[in-house]
């Protein structure tokens, strides 16, 4: 499941927030960008790097974060109805 990283950018629901997925280090990350100024980096697992890679065209480019909480959520949702079948 991929609550870990979706529970921590529930904290970044403004529309000034933005987030780009930084794969050049590991973990990957997203990096949560307020303006010009970092804000913070949420550390990812195998599975949400798997996720946002499919479901994003081009993760690493900049954009809102609402792009990034529906990508994990979709996967969320899709992973406990797979538990209850």
């Amino acid at each position: 499941m991929m609550v870990k990283a979706l529970t921590s950018l529930e904290a970044y629901l403004g529309p000034e927030y933005q987030g780009i997925l930084i794969r050049s280090e590991e973990p990957w990350k997203i990096a949560v960008v307020r303006g010009h100024h970092p804000v913070t980096s949420i550390p990812l697992n195998r599975q949400e790097r798997q996720q946002l890679c499919q479901t994003l065209q081009g993760p690493e480019l900049r954009r809102s974060l609402v792009y990034f909480r529906l990508a994990l959520r979709q996967a969320n949702l899709a992973a406990n109805t797979a538990a209850v079948d």
